[in-house]
């Protein structure tokens, strides 16, 4: 599923990437509301979460726009708003509103809170699986660990990368018994630009030079710096400048 967040706060926007990409969600977040129509326009999205405040009638002209004109009718609207009035829950509700994430942000919650407001909207959400992004064509992205059996240093190249693990192509020689499947590789290592996030992994597959692993513990830190790097990537696919 694919959602577009509007929100004014930088905070409250990485949160919402960081949250709902480690849900599984392809997320796109925007800065400024005049962005609104022009993004939702250039590729499908299932939902938009609109940061709306009562007083601001810019937005409130906005989402009657996206309620009546047919280009945007398969868009469910969630509102994400801090006390809002008994009126006006009942005004978007008439515009076809599905829902409201109240503030303040609660990464704890959102999901959770999402998942209620899509079942009783009745929205089909297909099973979820990590987003998962390839790295650009002149981008090299290396691995690097130690075998579990041998503790020979192993190189690679990362293939396809997602908040729960990375799929990569050898480039140094490993025999067969230095990388088995169901292994844990402690300090499994990869190199993003000037970035490294470190994790112990689990070996999930591996058939020929092509392995992949599923992160087993990582840090809030590394999965950070992970969202970041899946999210650019996933930005310059979807709205590409």
């Amino acid at each position: 599923m694919r959602l577009l967040v509007y929100d004014s706060s930088q905070q409250v926007r990485e949160g919402f990437i960081i949250t709902l990409l480690s849900s599984g969600y392809e997320v796109v977040v925007i800065k400024d509301k005049r962005e609104l129509l022009t993004s939702l326009a250039k590729k499908p999205f299932s939902l938009a979460i609109i940061e709306v405040d009562e007083t601001d009638k810019e937005m409130l002209q906005l989402i009657k726009i996206l309620r009546s004109d047919e280009k945007y009718e398969n868009i469910k609207i969630i509102v994400h708003i801090l006390d809002p009035s008994k009126q006006f829950v009942i005004d978007m509700l008439k515009l076809g509103i599905v829902g409201y994430l109240l503030k303040p942000f609660n990464e704890k919650e959102i999901v959770q809170r999402l998942h209620t407001i899509l079942e009783k909207a009745n929205v089909d959400m297909p099973q979820r699986k990590h987003v998962r992004v390839k790295p650009a064509p002149t981008e090299v992205i290396t691995v690097a660990f130690r075998s579990p059996v041998t503790h020979k240093i192993v190189s690679g190249k990362a293939t396809d990368i997602s908040v729960g693990g990375v799929a990569f192509t050898l480039t140094s020689t490993v025999e067969d018994s230095e990388i088995q499947i169901r292994q844990i590789v402690n300090n499994f290592q990869m190199q993003i630009g000037s970035a490294r996030v470190s994790s112990s992994a689990l070996v999930t597959a591996k058939k020929g030079s092509a392995c992949a692993v599923l992160f087993h513990k990582i840090s809030d830190f590394d999965l950070n710096v992970l969202c970041k790097y899946i999210y650019e990537r996933l930005t310059n696919t979807i709205l590409p400048k």
